[in-house]
């Protein structure tokens, strides 16, 4: 989250679109009925062990028949920093550098179809189109 992204979002003054911050594992406190949900380059973010939590959390504020669209990277050697694994962690990390030199660590999963069906395909109001 960044305010100067959602300034920006802001000026474009889309039509029936909000722009809140809001801790995506507790949606609940997020108040309005919503026909739709849209997350973009999140999924990878999200500890492997918190992917249930978010999953019911954002369908929690989505009426039934809503919406949701979910986009993510695929990896590919070589892009946007080295992909590192740690002992004994399911999840995988990207050392990301910052055009003043700084290096961080983030937590970048990636998926495959497989996984992502796995994930997405046994729940009756959720059907991964891959």
């Amino acid at each position: 989250m960044s305010e100067k992204t959602l300034k920006i979002a802001r000026a474009k003054r889309l039509s029936k679109v909000n722009f809140e911050v809001c801790d995506a594992y507790a949606l609940k406190e997020l108040e309005g009925d919503f026909n739709a949900g849209c997350a973009n380059f999140w999924f990878s973010h999200i500890p492997k062990d918190r992917i249930e939590e978010f999953i019911r959390a954002f369908h929690h504020r989505l009426g039934k028949g809503a919406v949701v669209f979910m986009a993510d990277n695929l990896f590919v050697e070589g892009v946007g920093g080295r992909l590192i694994r740690k002992e004994g962690d399911p999840n995988t990390y990207k050392i990301r550098e910052l055009s003043d030199g700084s290096a961080h660590e983030i937590l970048k999963n990636y998926y495959g179809k497989e996984e992502l069906i796995r994930i997405f395909g046994e729940r009756p109001t959720v059907s991964p189109s891959i």
